[in-house]
């Protein structure tokens, strides 16, 4: 069986004292750490291929590999056991950290990397044509967004505020009247005595405003907080008692 120890302080520590690392790993991306943890620990391991990959090169791993549960067991058991081959397995570990992953050999050619291309920057862009193709396309992408907002502003405003909150048209100054058909439909409402917490609507569709229509113009409002749609005639918008335009707090 397994015994769950809990949560440890220092992994290293727990590594060191260890006889064999056990990673069945089914998935995974990149080097895995805790194999590398178990090497700097002299721990060989048993893994899986996923667990493996990347890691030993052409090499031998530090460990053993295999891919299902009674192989990985049974992996297990033998490194546990036999001592020769525990300690072959150790040393190629240790083998892989200095020829593959030795930090001064890697840190020295990352920061030559890293200059050469800081000196070499101006070249390098003109010949990355992706590169200059994709900060081209992200600047007129920006440029024309700005274009389509400032046309469509414009539009909305020939065409009577569509996509703006209308104003009632006034006909004196104590009495609202509805507003024109063109500026009616999208625009907003709000219930003077709201119920079941509907206050805010907005017109979503007309009807009867066609000359020989049946019946009178009507209006489609729709309730912003739930959705819901109900006709009622345009005239009952005019009702300040009713109806207020815009969305009031």
């Amino acid at each position: 069986g397994l015994f769950v120890e809990g949560r440890i302080d220092d992994a290293d520590a727990a590594f060191r004292q260890a006889r064999v690392c056990l990673a069945p790993l089914r998935f995974g991306a990149g080097l895995k750490g805790k194999i590398f943890d178990a090497m700097r620990a002299g721990t060989p391991s048993v893994t899986t291929p996923i667990g493996a990959e990347g890691i030993a090169g052409d090499l031998p791993f530090g460990g053993e590999i295999a891919e299902t549960a009674e192989t990985l067991a049974e992996a297990a058991v033998q490194l546990h056991e036999d001592a020769a081959a525990w300690a072959q397995k150790q040393s190629f570990g240790r083998a892989i950290l200095a020829e593959r992953f030795d930090r001064k050999t890697h840190e020295a050619a990352l920061l030559s990397a890293i200059q050469e291309a800081h000196s070499e920057l101006a070249a390098r862009r003109e010949r990355n044509f992706v590169g200059a193709m994709l900060r081209d396309h992200h600047h007129k992408s920006t440029r024309y967004l700005s274009l389509w907002i400032e046309a469509k502003n414009k539009l909305a405003e020939r065409d009577g505020g569509v996509d703006k909150e209308p104003q009632a048209d006034r006909n004196s100054a104590t009495e609202p009247s509805i507003p024109s058909r063109k500026n009616l439909l999208h625009s907003k409402w709000s219930a003077v005595q709201p119920q079941e917490k509907e206050k805010h609507f907005q017109v979503t569709r007309l009807g009867g405003f066609k000359r020989g229509s049946a019946g009178p113009p009507r209006v489609e409002l729709e309730a912003v907080l739930t959705g819901r749609r109900f006709e009622i005639p345009v005239e009952e918008l005019g009702n300040t008692e009713t109806w207020v335009q815009g969305w009031t707090d």
